[in-house]
């Protein structure tokens, strides 16, 4: 039977918030299986939630963040192992009022996308540190780059592309003689605007 739409509601913003917080004090070997349960808990919270109004807690559905490909130019690249940079910032235009001295109107500016990190095992080939050195010669070779986001199931949940993408800097491994640690590069993408695809 299911359950009255607040109360439904309620019941799921406070099961998934308890297991959130469990997986977040976890950690260890134990804390990735106890963030996956957070989705689990808020799916079969939602399923009690009448049909008319079940796209309203939909959003509670929440994913693993290790679950990523990068893709550059429609070639699905699959042993990057960090991303970051998917950030959007709108700037902020302060305008001082004549005569008004009680406060500052704050208006909406230009919006400022953050460049994109990638992290990636180093292979024999150096291929984003010979596409970093073209850029470096103005030969600048511009790719479409997009991040995809796959839940437990392996279905695709959320798809961001980057138009015009380039290298802007580029790092390579930190070596340790006594390190068993991978080689890795960073990479960082400069590109002209971010899109939800």
């Amino acid at each position: 039977m299911n359950m009255e739409f607040p109360d439904a509601v309620s019941a799921a913003l406070s099961a998934v918030a308890s297991q959130s917080a469990a997986a977040a004090a976890g950690g260890g070997a134990g804390g990735a299986a106890r963030a996956a349960s957070v989705a689990r808990v808020a799916r079969r919270y939602t399923s009690r939630v009448p049909e008319d109004k079940r796209e309203i807690v939909r959003g509670l559905d929440v994913h693993l963040a290790r679950r990523f490909y990068v893709e550059i130019d429609r070639d699905k690249q699959a042993l990057f192992t960090e991303l970051s940079g998917l950030q959007v910032e709108m700037q902020v235009f302060e305008y001082q009022e004549g005569g008004n001295n009680a406060f500052i109107h704050r208006l909406p500016g230009p919006v400022k996308v953050g460049n994109i990190t990638l992290k990636h095992g180093l292979t024999s080939s150096n291929d984003f540190f010979k596409w970093c050195m073209e850029v470096a010669t103005r030969q600048v070779t511009k790719k479409h780059v997009s991040i995809l986001m796959y839940d437990t199931q392996r279905a695709l949940v959320a798809r961001w592309n980057f138009q015009n993408a380039y290298p802007v800097k580029w790092i390579g491994p930190q070596f340790n003689s006594t390190s068993t640690s991978i080689a890795i590069e960073t990479l960082e993408l400069a590109h002209s605007g971010l899109e939800l695809g």
